[in-house]
C-alpha cells in the first residue's frame, strides 16, 4: 500500500527536476519506471515459502533497500537545495548567465527545484 504512493510522489519529483530538454526529462522518467519494475523481476525469490513464516531475509533485503532509497532521496534533496542556491545567484547577477555557472540546458528564469 505504501509503495504505490511512494512511487507517485517520487515520478512527479522526477518530472519536475528535469525542466529542459524534453528528451531528458523523458528518459529520465523511462529509467525510473524501469528500476521500479524490476522489482517484479527478484521480489518473488526474497520471500521464499522455505523461510516462513517469519520471512526474515526478505525483511532485512526490504529494509536495506527501503534505507537506501531514502538516503538517495535525502542525497537529492540537498543537491538540489544547492543548485536553487546557485540559479538565484546567477539571476541576482545580471552578468552571469545560468549556462556560464555550469548549466548546459539553463532552465527558464524563476525555475526552482522541489525540495
Amino acid at each position: 500500500m505504501g509503495a504505490v504512493s511512494a512511487c507517485t510522489i517520487i515520478l512527479a519529483w522526477e518530472a519536475n527536476s528535469f525542466p529542459r530538454p524534453l528528451v531528458k526529462r523523458s528518459a529520465a522518467l523511462g529509467l525510473i519506471n524501469l528500476t521500479g519494475n524490476a522489482s517484479s523481476i527478484y521480489g518473488s525469490y526474497m520471500w521464499p515459502s522455505s523461510s516462513g513464516p517469519r520471512y526474515i531475509s526478505g525483511g532485512s533485503a526490504t529494509a536495506a533497500i527501503l534505507l537506501i532509497v531514502a538516503i538517495l532521496a535525502l542525497t537529492i534533496r540537498f543537491v538540489h537545495a544547492r543548485m536553487n542556491k546557485q540559479l538565484e545567484e546567477a539571476e541576482s547577477s545580471q552578468d552571469v548567465h545560468p549556462a556560464e555557472m555550469g548549466f548546459p540546458d539553463a532552465p527558464p528564469a524563476g525555475f526552482r527545484y522541489i525540495l
